[in-house]
């Protein structure tokens, strides 16, 4: 179907996300580099545009992860990414509400979000996901304990569909209609 498409059968990690400094992605991308020279094999794709794009790119090049770190640009529906990836990574500095945070939830997917001022109100940690230090060394821990340890995955998943049954079927729908596959009703 629609989606990565890329033939890689290894964990996806996936983030939306402006590519900008409040994003935090340049404090993810060393944590990535440390885990995959570690020898963890998995690939992390970044949907998004901004001003940091070049810089991000560059820095991937410079820690040899070119080929881990998937740009995949601006995508005006990312649901299917986000139904399909392992772990939701959302390493920011600071957010109001992140969006993406409550769509990847709706989704039930394994969360990893960095300790900005709201992220305690969209996950309780170590329950239905997980928030860590603002640093590579706490991105790369989390990351590393979500990508070895499926059970726990399954536990934040499983407690995330526990908490809202209904979300996913709303979220299908609106993706549905941004699809063009759904019909609004008039």
């Amino acid at each position: 179907g629609p989606g990565y498409a890329d033939g890689f059968d290894g964990p996806r990690v996936l983030s939306i996300a402006r590519l900008s400094h409040q994003k935090g992605l340049d404090i993810a991308l060393p944590a990535v580099a440390a885990l995959l020279r570690g020898g963890l094999s998995f690939r992390w794709y970044i949907i998004g545009v901004g001003p940091e794009e070049e810089k991000l790119r560059k820095t991937a090049e410079q820690l040899g992860v070119r080929e881990q770190v998937v740009f995949l640009g601006e995508r005006a529906n990312p649901y299917p990414f986000l139904k399909d990836c392992d772990v939701y990574l959302q390493p920011s500095r600071f957010e109001g509400k992140a969006i993406a945070v409550d769509e990847a939830k709706a989704l039930c997917r394994p969360i990893l979000l960095t300790a900005f001022s709201t992220a305690a109100d969209q996950i309780s940690s170590g329950e239905n996901g997980l928030i860590v230090p603002m640093t590579p060394e706490g991105v790369e821990n989390g990351l590393h304990r979500l990508l070895t340890d499926s059970a726990l995955r399954e536990r934040f998943s499983a407690a995330l569909a526990r908490e809202d049954p209904s979300n996913e079927g709303e979220i299908e729908k609106l993706y549905a209609l941004m699809d063009g596959r759904g019909t609004a009703e008039q």
